[in-house]
């Protein structure tokens, strides 16, 4: 369906369980309220030019192969965000390239989506939300420089992905809780100097998960973080050995596959950790 010229906004749940097949807007177009193609099976193709995607205007799409983000003729009203649940259980979407303007992704954006195996991420985003790539078939995703916030479960249950890359200028201080939980096939990650601490459940489940690098900053500057929280590398049976940085002040050693796998940058006294775990960190017998 090509929809005329000059429509401005197609209306929450417009089109919503129709039997549309492929669609193309018009320049005119810049708002799709919420559910506005929702759960239309059929749809396979659409070319957008856009400034404002809704809560779940996609979701249940379960045919969507193909979308293209078209930029918007005027600078001034680009795309800046892509709503909750957009494209959620979107199953045969196989790749996705968001335009450089977009800055937030919602919760639950591409939840489900379990043909995506391709992501570019725009330069200007800012924040991931909740659950928004988790049980996708992502295979590997690079994080640009202005991410701010990866939230909880953000990649949760992506069992192809391999690397998770950042950008050498990131300031990214915050993961949450379970961002990396059961991906089954990680198996390295580097965690950004300026992250200040290790979420619960971060890694949980990451069973191929072999090695943990605290990275120094592209200038020499020295990791940041300073806790590690329960479960965040609960079972890890791969993981042999985790070197501590010396800004670590707070350990919890709870989900740990053995607590005697910890070393620490610089030779540095274990007595100077508060442990919260009673597990005492002494040479095994």
């Amino acid at each position: 369906m090509r929809l005329p010229q000059g429509l401005g906004t197609i209306g929450s749940q417009a089109f919503a369980q129709s039997g549309l097949e492929e669609i193309v807007n018009p320049d005119s177009v810049h708002m799709l309220q919420e559910g506005a193609f929702a759960k239309c099976e059929q749809l396979a193709r659409v070319t957008s030019i856009i400034s404002q995607l809704g809560t779940g205007a996609f979701q249940g799409c379960t045919n969507l192969r193909w979308f293209n983000f078209l930029p918007y003729p005027y600078q001034a009203i680009q795309l800046r965000a892509i709503g909750d649940g957009c494209f959620e259980e979107c199953h045969a979407l196989g790749q996705i390239t968001l335009p450089d303007s977009v800055m937030n992704i919602g919760d639950a954006c591409f939840n489900f989506c379990h043909g995506l195996h391709t992501v570019h991420l725009g330069a200007q985003l800012a924040s991931i939300g909740r659950h928004a790539f988790a049980s996708c078939a992502i295979r590997t995703i690079h994080i640009p420089s202005r991410v701010l916030h990866l939230g909880p479960f953000c990649f949760a249950h992506c069992n192809d992905l391999r690397p998770v890359t950042f950008d050498d200028a990131i300031g990214l201080p915050v993961i949450e809780e379970g961002a990396c939980l059961g991906c089954g096939m990680l198996r390295q990650f580097s965690i950004p100097y300026t992250v200040t601490r290790i979420p619960a459940h971060m890694f949980s489940a990451c069973s191929q998960l072999e090695r943990v690098i605290f990275a120094h900053g592209p200038n020499g500057e020295p990791p940041q973080c300073t806790t590690i929280e329960d479960n965040a590398f609960h079972m890890c049976e791969a993981l042999a050995e985790l070197e501590l940085p010396v800004s670590m002040s707070t350990v919890s050693l709870v989900g740990f596959p053995d607590p005697y796998m910890l070393t620490f940058a610089g030779g540095r006294d274990t007595d100077d950790i508060t442990w919260e775990h009673p597990t005492p960190l002494a040479t095994p017998d």
